[in-house]
């Protein structure tokens, strides 16, 4: 009977210790919605008007200028309401206690994280347009039978999104890859094409992106397809800037000859100067202390 008294007392003794906690959701919230940040504690006695809710945001989704910037919530409050979530909420959550003389003035900290998924970005990666096709997103391609097509589908998101590739018309047609990989294409492999990109850890978070792949007929010029139009934009931007590069060399090198010619005609002019009797430059050195020969 005894044991069973002080187990009781200390249970009790432990749940009117007086901590400061953040109540707040446990699981990460999906973007959009609303969210009910408050400070609390174990003991109904204490004053939580004199509780500060603060916040630490994660260094490494913000510059640094920002996260040091925003530790402090604008609204000194022990209460917070997110109507609508996003990545700048996101971070570390802390009540402190404004009272010096509190035992135990800050909660534990309750770390608030966001569930997000956005739209994919699709590359083009094709040939001689490799590189600039990379940083294109198409939302179609016009190639030629015969050529490989690689596209990637990027999605940024919480977490590592799965990926899957479908073709419009073909409910069968399905590729679990983030890759979309047509290897000699023929005319049957023109079509839409949609990337999904799907949240793991809550799978009714999808998002996706279409592309149009026109596979042109076999005597089609090369200039005619996507990649034979960024060949030709690449050539246009590099002849545009070299004929810059010439002009720009051109009128330099011509002002530096008009400098040098200028500065020729004064020496010159300079040199030619007559000298005339009873002219300062005419009295002989040793009357005028000059030691420099006439010119």
């Amino acid at each position: 009977m005894k044991a069973v008294v002080v187990i009781f007392f200390i249970v009790v003794i432990q749940c009117n210790d007086g901590r400061l906690y953040v109540q707040g959701p446990t699981e990460p919230v999906l973007e959009g919605d609303g969210v009910d940040l408050e400070c609390m504690s174990t003991d109904p006695d204490v004053d939580v008007s004199q509780v500060e809710l603060r916040r630490t945001p994660h260094g490494s989704k913000w510059p640094g200028w920002c996260s040091a910037g925003y530790r402090r919530l604008q609204s000194v409050s022990n209460r917070l309401t997110i109507s609508r979530m996003n990545m700048y909420w996101s971070g570390d959550y802390t009540c402190v206690s404004n009272n010096a003389t509190a035992t135990d003035n800050s909660s534990e900290t309750m770390t608030l994280k966001i569930r997000y998924l956005w739209e994919p970005r699709l590359r083009w990666h094709e040939r001689f347009g490799r590189f600039m096709g990379s940083m294109m997103e198409p939302s179609s391609l016009k190639v030629q039978q015969g050529d490989d097509v690689v596209v990637d589908c990027s999605s940024p998101s919480s977490e590592t999104p799965e990926y899957y590739w479908s073709k419009g018309g073909l409910e069968d047609w399905i590729v679990k890859s983030s890759t979309l990989t047509l290897t000699s294409v023929k005319a049957a492999d023109g079509g839409k094409y949609m990337c999904t990109a799907m949240h793991p850890t809550y799978p009714a978070l999808k998002m996706s992106r279409t592309i149009d792949i026109n596979v042109l007929h076999e005597d089609a010029s090369w200039y005619q397809t996507t990649n034979g139009r960024v060949v030709l934009i690449g050539a246009g931007m590099a002849a545009a800037l070299l004929v810059l590069i010439l002009t720009m060399g051109t009128l330099l090198f011509r002002r530096v000859q008009r400098a040098k010619l200028a500065q020729r005609a004064i020496n010159d002019h300079l040199q030619k100067k007559p000298i005339f009797k009873g002219s300062a430059e005419s009295v002989p050195a040793s009357i005028s202390g000059d030691t420099q020969p006439l010119v």
